[in-house]
């Protein structure tokens, strides 16, 4: 339990390093890049929330099973069977530019 929220506030505390660094490094630059660093902006958010989407269930149902609140052992295999590979299915798609191309176009 104590892993994996570790784990889900380093990859947090990264992308908000790389937002941080990228929006320093497009200050001086002109509208061009102010509309690179807003995309980047866009992927990073999206990146955050769907972890987000898909861990913090996990997290709050293993913390849930380890204080004895309910017994979670059958709903592991729901986890790691469907939700947790949902997350490595969306990541490729957010990493993409064509996806926001199409979310805007649909939107």
């Amino acid at each position: 339990l104590l892993l994996n929220c570790t784990c889900f506030l380093i990859i947090a505390a990264s992308y908000m390093t790389i937002s941080s660094a990228s929006k320093q490094s497009t200050a001086q630059l002109g509208e061009r890049f102010r509309k690179r660093h807003r995309d980047t902006q866009r992927k990073i958010s999206a990146i955050i929330l769907s972890d987000c989407i898909c861990w913090m269930p996990f997290i709050l149902v293993c913390m849930l099973h380890s204080i004895e609140v309910f017994d979670a052992t059958e709903w592991y295999s729901m986890f790691s069977v469907v939700i947790l590979p949902l997350n490595s299915v969306i990541n490729p798609f957010l990493y993409d530019d064509s996806f926001y191309k199409i979310v805007q176009t649909v939107v």
